[in-house]
């Protein structure tokens, strides 16, 4: 009976011994755990990297036709893009179609000289020296505008909001109205006082006007950029005027609102960027020893086009961010910048005419170059980097990049 007691109690501290640490079982296996998870995301990673500098330096060799809509071709008309659509004016109206053709608006008008103003997805359109303004968005007419002035310049904000420039005998006139026709603001400018309004722009949401006043006085040029504030800010000051900045022998026939709080004027002898939602302040001003030839812009970028002194290309494109800091400069090839466009994507630049096309990416790598089978009118990016909507004289056709 001892034996088996003794022999139970000899089993017994043999399991004892025998018995699994689980503390340490348990971090093995979250070390475990841990090792494949890193594993994991050091390959997810290398993935990417690897997948996105071979997209950075992908070359496009082709582009492939996906689809293809006839359209009359009538003399004298003129197209753009909105928002994805196809915009076509003359001086006889104004349409409004997607990229398979089908009609979206369409406004009949009687002009001589049609001058369009864009804002996102709102456009308006309006004879020079005409009474007239008519705002459409992407989708719809939006309103009609009478004024009682002869018309000079137009600028519409993303509410529908329009800007026009008026004048009479002796005073020129900067109004405001809703896209119903109601006048929201008047401002009188005379040449004595103010000067002659060379430029003008619409905050997207027509919270502030900028105008780019020129006079001369002792006999030298002068310019002086005003900025006006329609909101609460604006309420307690003279005319809405908040801030006012003075310019020496300078002309800026240029200035634009990049986004809300954010303008951007172009002079003869420097470049300016203003920021600020409800007094805009000078951020960056650049003395530049080049003249401009077109200026392009987008919520994100700058584009200032220049001749190139390099003799390789004619032009240079120098791209800034809305911080003012240039992030690329890109020489290109065409006869003429005046019928040409530059598109801004998210990190994709498009300059092209009627003939040929470029496509860089935001670090000036060409991605693609080839040349157009027919005549280009305007180029329209449409979803997906590398797709485009081609308007020509018969057709409307949706492209890609192979």
């Amino acid at each position: 009976m001892s034996n088996i007691r003794s022999y139970l109690k000899e089993k017994e501290k043999r399991n004892a011994g025998q018995q699994p640490d689980f503390s340490k079982q348990i971090k093995k296996h979250r070390m475990s755990i841990f090792y494949r998870t890193a594993l994991a995301v050091f390959l997810i990673v290398a993935i990417v990297i690897v997948l996105y500098i071979q997209d950075r330096n992908k070359v496009y060799t082709q582009m492939s036709q996906i689809s293809t809509v006839p359209r009359q071709e009538i003399s004298g008309v003129r197209d753009l893009g909105l928002d994805g659509k196809v915009v076509s004016y003359s001086n006889d109206g104004i349409s409004c179609m997607d990229s398979k053709g089908n009609a979206i608006w369409n406004q009949t008008y009687e002009m001589q000289n049609p001058m369009i103003a864009v804002c996102r997805d709102v456009l308006a359109v309006a004879d020079y020296n005409g009474r007239n303004v008519y705002v459409m968005n992407s989708e719809k007419k939006l309103g009609e505008i009478s004024t009682n002035m002869p018309v000079h310049y137009i600028c519409v904000a993303a509410n529908g909001v329009v800007l026009t420039v008026q004048e009479d005998s002796k005073v020129t006139w900067i109004n405001m109205y809703d896209s119903q026709g109601k006048e929201l603001v008047s401002i009188p400018t005379r040449m004595n006082d103010t000067g002659y309004p060379s430029a003008v722009s619409l905050s997207d949401n027509a919270k502030l006007v900028a105008v780019s006043y020129t006079y001369v006085e002792a006999g030298q040029l002068q310019t002086r950029v005003a900025f006006y504030n329609f909101g609460a800010v604006g309420e307690n000051q003279i005319d809405h005027l908040v801030a006012g900045y003075n310019y020496t022998d300078t002309f800026i026939p240029y200035i634009h609102f990049i986004n809300d709080n954010t303008a951007f004027a172009a002079a003869d002898n420097q470049v300016i960027l203003y920021k600020g939602g409800e007094v805009p302040e000078t951020h960056m001003l650049r003395l530049i020893d080049e003249e401009i030839q077109a200026v392009y812009t987008s919520d994100k970028y700058i584009g200032l086009v220049y001749f190139n002194s390099d003799l390789e290309s004619t032009y240079r494109l120098s791209v800034m961010d809305i911080q003012g800091e240039e992030i690329v400069s890109i020489p290109f090839e065409l006869q003429s910048i005046s019928d040409a466009g530059i598109i801004f994507g998210e990190d994709v630049i498009t300059i092209y005419n009627e003939q040929k096309c470029m496509v860089y990416n935001i670090s000036g790598r060409l991605k693609y170059s080839g040349t157009f089978e027919k005549a280009v009118r305007t180029m329209i990016p449409v979803s997906g980097q590398f797709r485009y909507v081609l308007v020509t004289a018969d057709s409307i056709d949706v492209v890609e990049l192979k």
